[in-house]
């Protein structure tokens, strides 16, 4: 993660776990996300400055730009 981070390389989350969301309830997407950024912020000492859920919800999008 220290190579990639003096790199300049944005690391980006791919969320908590390589589920579908698309039927997934809200409140249970958000505590996915909630604890993705905790993991991100873990292990780079930062929060995500990308995000990609390759299988989203319709509340994907406003989730993640809630969360910042």
């Amino acid at each position: 993660v220290t190579a990639m981070q003096e790199a300049g390389w944005e690391i980006a989350s791919h969320g908590y776990k390589w589920v579908e969301h698309k039927d997934m309830p809200e409140d249970i997407e958000r505590e996915h996300i909630r604890k993705a950024i905790y993991l991100h912020r873990l292990a780079t000492g930062q929060r995500p400055t990308g995000w990609y859920t390759g299988r989203c919800s319709v509340n994907t999008i406003n989730l993640v730009r809630d969360h910042g």
